[in-house]
């Protein structure tokens, strides 16, 4: 099926970890030299570099790797959200999404809606929205569609792999540590447990019954994960996470449920405990 083979393209996507990773093999050298020595601007400071609109619709041109009966297909930059940014309607944003951000970079001054009037006009589409994206606070692959036709094949394809618990959302995830199985394939859940009075935060779960996923109490996932390569100079890790379902930070969350949390992330990081200097899931609730 043509639309399955689209979404086989369109969802697999990379963490922020993995994302930071490029950045900083791309921009490790980017300094400048004068007479105090090596100088220059931190990576991290260069998150978004887009002066303009028009430069920030121009780099999501460029990372364009599909573009065929009315789907696109392009990597999504870390930080960028689908919409704009609800702080700016006068809405508060929640401690729990605050700690998904990497704290002192700022924010993305453009979401992807804001850039799909441009987006069409460079790709000859009268128009462009998007289907599924990766979440706001990682890089990764995004669909968009340039009519209803295109985009209906996309969701049947998605539906279809569903009930076959087929794992068709892939990511490269940068963890500390090592998993203690290289391999594994489970169906574990996710719920929601309080952090305080006003907070919960998503954990996974993997001692649950039918009983609790008729409530909607939990949300049953399969994942596959993988041990890609490893570097005991850092110790850390590279996984590769398959999952039928990304919502609620599946991947953040399910690492730290390795005692491997994803390198860089606030949000989960008190998830894992070391216990006689060996680290060990530490999960609330």
């Amino acid at each position: 099926n043509p639309a399955s083979a689209y979404v086989a393209v369109c969802v697999e996507s990379v963490t922020v970890a993995s994302g930071y990773a490029h950045a900083v093999e791309e921009k490790a050298h980017d300094t400048e030299v004068g007479e105090g020595g090596r100088r220059g601007k931190h990576v991290y400071k260069t998150l978004y570099p887009w002066g303009s609109k028009a430069e920030f619709v121009e780099q999501l041109k460029q990372t364009v790797c599909y573009n065929e009966d009315g789907l696109v297909v392009l990597s999504k930059p870390y930080g960028v959200p689908l919409t704009v940014d609800y702080t700016q309607r006068g809405r508060a944003v929640s401690l729990t999404k605050r700690r998904h951000h990497v704290t002192g970079f700022g924010e993305s001054p453009y979401s992807l809606e804001d850039a799909l009037e441009g987006l069409s006009q460079h790709l000859n589409h009268k128009r462009l929205f998007c289907i599924k994206s990766a979440e706001r606070y990682a890089s990764g692959l995004t669909l968009l569609a340039a009519d209803e036709g295109a985009a209906e094949k996309a969701r049947r394809a998605l539906l279809r792999a569903k009930p076959m618990l087929l794992p068709y959302i892939t990511a490269w995830v940068i963890v500390k540590g090592y998993p203690t199985q290289e391999t594994i394939r489970e169906r574990v859940g996710m719920k929601f447990v309080p952090v305080d009075e006003e907070e919960k935060q998503a954990v996974i779960v993997r001692d649950f019954g039918s009983a609790s996923v008729k409530k909607g109490t939990v949300k049953p996932v399969t994942v596959e994960c993988r041990t890609l390569a490893k570097n005991p100079t850092l110790s850390v890790s590279l996984l590769e996470i398959a999952t039928t379902s990304a919502q609620w930070h599946f991947f953040r969350a399910y690492s730290a449920s390795k005692a491997s949390c994803v390198l860089g992330d606030l949000s989960y990081a008190s998830h894992v405990a070391n216990v006689l200097g060996k680290p060990r899931a530490a999960v609330p609730g």
